[in-house]
C-alpha cells in the first residue's frame, strides 16, 4: 500500500485538508497544477470556473451538459460538466503519486469563491484518509 502525508493548512483559525493536484483536460491536454480541498462531505468533485477555463474548457460552451448541484445549506448551484483527469501530487507538488482511475466528469460552477473540491464518489473513493488534527497532518493511503 502506498501512502503520502500532507500538512494541514491553516486558513484563518481553521485547519484545512488541502493537497496539491495536477488537472488535465483530456481533450486539449492542457495541464494545471493547483491545490484542492479534500472534502469527504462532498459527493463528487467540483471545480470553480477558473479551473475549467485555464485548462481550455468553455464553461458554458455548445453541447456542455448543465446541472444543478446542492451546495452548503442545501442551496442549489448551477454547474456545467467537463472532463478532467486528476493526479494527486506528492507533498512537494513535484510528482504525481496517483491518477484518477478514469477521466472524470466534474461539475464546474460559475464563480471562483472556493478551491477545487475532491469528492468521495469519484476521486476520493480510492483512498483511505486519516486526519490527525493534534499533529496537523493528513495521510492518504491507496
Amino acid at each position: 500500500m502506498s501512502t503520502a502525508t500532507y500538512p494541514l493548512k491553516t486558513v484563518g483559525s481553521s485547519l484545512r485538508t488541502i493537497v496539491p493536484i495536477m488537472i488535465i483536460n483530456p481533450i486539449g491536454h492542457k495541464v494545471l497544477k493547483t491545490f484542492a480541498l479534500v472534502d469527504t462531505g462532498a459527493d463528487a468533485c467540483a471545480f470553480p470556473e477558473n479551473i475549467a477555463t485555464n485548462t481550455g474548457h468553455n464553461l458554458k460552451g455548445v453541447g456542455v451538459i448543465s446541472n444543478v448541484s446542492t451546495g452548503i445549506g442545501g442551496v442549489n448551484v448551477p454547474t456545467w460538466k467537463h472532463t478532467f483527469t486528476i493526479g494527486l501530487l506528492d507533498p512537494t507538488a513535484k510528482n504525481v503519486l496517483k491518477w484518477s482511475a478514469s477521466t472524470l466528469l466534474v461539475d464546474c460552477f460559475e464563480h471562483n469563491n472556493c478551491p477545487p473540491l475532491l469528492g468521495s464518489s469519484d476521486f476520493l473513493k480510492d483512498f483511505k484518509i486519516t486526519i490527525d488534527y493534534p499533529n496537523k497532518t493528513m495521510t492518504l493511503e491507496w
